[in-house]
């Protein structure tokens, strides 16, 4: 999937663990990522304290909730 037009092409996340003996697992969103000729550009908004980045496929979640 590649941005076009200024869209972010991947969504930075990072896992956050939580719960009695950090089990459980949520994502929080830290920034964008855009294709380019020469790879991808990441955007950070946070730095995860633990070191791990995600980058998953932008997907635009207002698109998704109007789909339900």
């Amino acid at each position: 999937m590649t941005g076009k037009g200024g869209k972010p092409a991947y969504r930075a996340s990072t896992p956050v663990n939580y719960g009695e003996d950090d089990k459980e697992t949520r994502w929080t969103n830290i920034g964008v990522g855009f294709k380019n000729e020469k790879g991808i550009t990441v955007l950070l908004d946070a730095l995860p304290v633990n070191g791990k980045i995600f980058l998953g496929e932008y997907q635009d979640y207002k698109k998704q909730q109007e789909k339900l």
